[in-house]
C-alpha cells in the first residue's frame, strides 16, 4: 500500500468520495526523519495492513494537519498512535473542537525536524491556512490544496469538477481555493517565498507527484496568484 517517492519519503494513496459521487484521491505522505521515528502528513484511513507497513520503517512520533481541510482522519490516526505529537495548522483549533491534544504548525519546527523539514506558512488565505513542507534531503515539496494534480480522474463526475475549476489534466490552483484569498498580496508574497525555495520535486496531496522540474510547473501555476504581487518602485 505504501509507494517509495524517494529515499526516505512514501505515500500512502487513498480514495475520498465527495458529496454527489466525486470519487477524489488523496494522498497521505510518510516522512522518515534522521532518527529513524515517522512523520504523516494528512493522516488517511490506518487499517492494520497499512499499520503494519508503518511499523517496518520506523515509529510514528509526529502527525500532522498541514491546512484547515485535512483533518477527517487526525483523530483516528491519533488513537492508534497515542504516542505522537499532534501537529495542526493555525486556525484548526477553531474550526474543529475535538481535537487530540496538539501544538499547532508553523515556521518553528520541532527539534526532530531540524534539516529534514522545513515550513513554510502561506499567507492571504485565512479559510485554509496551508503550512507548505520541504524535505530537505529529497528537495520535495509537499503540498495540500494549494494546487491539484490529477491528470486521470476516476470518473467523469470527478472529471467534470476538475473542468469546472480550472484543474482537469494539468498543475493547477483551484479557482475554489483561489477564491479563497482574502489578500491577494500577501498570497503573492507566500507564493514568491514558496518558489524560492530549493526543491525539484512536487508532492501534492492530489493528484500525481512531479518528479523533476516542478519549480517552472509550480510557477506557472501559480502565475495568477503571483500577479498579485506589488510593481518595484523605481527610483
Amino acid at each position: 500500500m505504501l509507494q517509495p517517492i524517494a529515499d526516505g519519503l512514501w505515500a500512502a494513496p487513498h480514495q475520498l468520495n465527495l458529496p454527489g459521487g466525486f470519487p477524489f484521491p488523496v494522498r497521505m505522505t510518510v516522512v522518515r526523519l534522521a532518527d529513524g521515528s515517522l512523520v504523516l502528513i494528512s493522516p488517511v484511513p490506518i487499517d492494520d495492513e497499512l499499520a503494519a507497513e508503518l511499523a517496518a520503517l520506523g515509529p510514528v512520533a509526529f502527525l500532522v494537519a498541514p491546512n484547515l481541510l485535512h483533518h477527517l482522519f487526525l483523530g483516528a490516526a491519533a488513537r492508534r498512535y497515542p504516542q505522537a505529537q499532534v501537529l495542526v495548522a493555525p486556525g484548526l483549533p477553531e474550526k474543529v473542537g475535538a481535537l487530540p491534544p496538539h501544538t499547532l504548525l508553523d515556521e518553528r519546527v520541532p527539534a526532530a525536524w531540524q534539516g529534514q523539514l522545513q515550513v513554510l506558512s502561506m499567507q492571504g488565505q485565512p479559510k485554509l491556512n496551508e503550512q507548505a513542507l520541504l524535505h530537505l534531503p529529497s528537495g520535495s515539496l509537499m503540498l495540500t490544496d494549494l494546487v491539484f494534480h490529477i491528470l486521470h480522474p476516476a470518473s467523469w463526475r470527478t472529471g467534470l469538477l476538475l473542468w469546472m475549476v480550472g484543474c482537469r489534466g494539468r498543475l493547477a490552483q483551484s479557482r475554489l481555493v483561489r477564491g479563497l484569498t482574502t489578500d491577494k498580496p500577501a498570497a503573492a508574497a507566500s507564493a514568491a517565498r514558496l518558489l524560492a525555495m530549493d526543491f525539484d520535486r512536487l508532492v501534492p496531496a492530489h493528484g500525481e507527484v512531479v518528479e523533476t522540474g516542478a519549480k517552472e510547473a509550480l510557477s506557472q501555476a501559480l502565475a495568477p496568484v503571483l500577479a498579485a504581487q506589488p510593481a518595484l518602485a523605481v527610483s
